[in-house]
């Protein structure tokens, strides 16, 4: 069997069992056992870390874990995961990738849903310089963050700027609804 083809089914036995423990973490949750999800989603977690894929496929479970893990109310744990995605897209694709436009949107939304609008502000004004250069990708992602972020101006009391931002954010969503 040549180096590629044991590469490639190398990869696949990880993904396989990276699937696997995130299943039976994700099954293991919804049937009350959070102490088996824990169990297998750090084991998911400890996989992708010990694996050789490439960087943002790790990012990518990365960051599916860290959404659990919010889904589970556990904000702590996916805000440290949505922050190791973010730092490695942005190493591996660029500032201006997408993915690393979501990566930032997911950090934001845990500051704000924990209130800390000065935390998310951050994170969302980083988003929308970046998502100015690739809106065409995800136009609802991009009019949700500002939309979140105008209601962290209208907290700040800068009013003509939260207006410019929602004026922005309806319109994307307008010419999405007509496309």
């Amino acid at each position: 069997m040549s180096m590629s083809r044991t590469y490639k089914r190398i990869t696949m036995i990880y993904q396989a069992v990276w699937q696997t423990y995130f299943d039976l973490g994700s099954t293991a949750y919804r049937n009350g056992r959070p102490d088996i999800a824990e169990a297998m989603l750090q084991a998911a977690l400890n996989v992708t870390q010990s694996s050789d894929q490439a960087q943002h496929d790790i990012a990518d479970k990365v960051f599916n874990l860290a959404t659990l893990y919010c889904e589970q109310r556990r904000l702590r744990k996916g805000l440290a995961l949505f922050k190791e995605a973010l730092s490695i897209y942005q190493r591996a694709l660029g500032a201006d990738h997408p993915r690393t436009l979501k990566a930032l949107h997911a950090v934001a939304a845990i500051y704000m849903e924990n209130r800390k609008p000065a935390r998310a502000k951050a994170y969302y004004e980083k988003a929308l310089a970046v998502s100015d250069r690739c809106s065409k990708e995800d136009p609802l992602l991009l009019s949700e963050i500002m939309m979140r972020l105008s209601l962290i101006y209208m907290g700040e009391r800068r009013h003509r700027d939260a207006q410019e931002l929602y004026q922005r954010a309806v319109a994307l969503r307008i010419q999405q609804a007509s496309s």
